[in-house]
């Protein structure tokens, strides 16, 4: 390397590290400056371009962001967080397609990543692709069979199908492992409802409600279960609960609305 080159190399480094700096300092517009000053000294850094993704996230520019990891990529094509971030962002933005495509790739320097796998099969399964997302599944418990959050995924898409009481047994099969989180009780419940056991449901709903009970969701579930079978007053009671923890709950107040007002 000649002398000019490793000079620009060792400037676009100390550019590099100003940003990284200024980024872990919440100062993510003067990242994005020293970034870019960097990457004209230096265009092929990968992890610059990774940063400049990053920054640019923050600030909410969606589209500069997705150009970042996309360069950082065909820098380094083994870049693997920029292929993570990438496909993050494809997600959010509703492009659940290209999010697979993405996470598909990092599967190749990733395969034994449940969670990778898991996350695959949310985006083939936003995009419509259920049989495709029913794999990438099945490939995240083969990984990692002790995984509460595959087998609830597993009954969500099962749901999807009006396969209800299948996804109901993986929705036990969730619980039966002691998740931290209250969803599969949530979406157990759901499930009872769908298949005409209320109180099943309503029992899945305050274990839901035990373990979250700041949920709202939870209660309106709870709420719409109570109506189902005429019991007007404990409907009225659980959404009343709900927009207690959340006024904003558009569901919790529709819900009560239409009820009209008490006897």
């Amino acid at each position: 390397m000649s002398t000019s080159r490793a000079g620009k190399s060792a400037s676009a480094r100390r550019c590099y590290g100003i940003g990284l700096r200024l980024g872990r300092a919440g100062k993510h517009r003067q990242a994005v400056t020293w970034f870019r000053r960097a990457l004209r000294l230096s265009p092929g850094m990968s992890d610059c371009h990774y940063s400049l993704g990053v920054a640019l996230g923050a600030l909410g520019e969606s589209e500069a962001a997705e150009k970042a990891y996309r360069d950082a990529i065909a820098c380094d094509p083994s870049c693997e967080p920029a292929y993570w971030n990438l496909g993050i962002l494809l997600h959010e933005t509703a492009r659940p397609n290209e999010a697979a495509d993405v996470w598909s790739r990092l599967a190749g320097l990733q395969p034994y990543n449940a969670y990778l796998h898991l996350r695959i099969g949310d985006a083939l399964f936003t995009a419509g692709r259920t049989r495709e997302a029913r794999e990438a599944y099945d490939l995240a418990l083969l990984l990692k069979p002790g995984d509460w959050l595959a087998r609830n995924k597993l009954g969500c898409l099962l749901m999807d199908l009006g396969r209800f009481r299948e996804a109901i047994a993986w929705y036990q099969q969730a619980i039966a492992l002691d998740p931290p989180e209250n969803h599969p009780y949530m979406n157990l419940g759901i499930a009872y409802d769908r298949v005409g056991d209320h109180e099943r449901a309503r029992e899945a709903y305050g274990e839901a409600i035990r373990r979250d009970p700041e949920d709202a969701d939870a209660y309106v579930n709870l709420g719409a279960s109570f109506e189902e079978q005429g019991r007007t007053e404990e409907a009225r009671a659980a959404y009343t609960k709900a927009l207690a923890i959340d006024g904003a709950h558009a569901k919790a107040r529709e819900n009560l609305e239409a009820l009209g007002p008490p006897d």
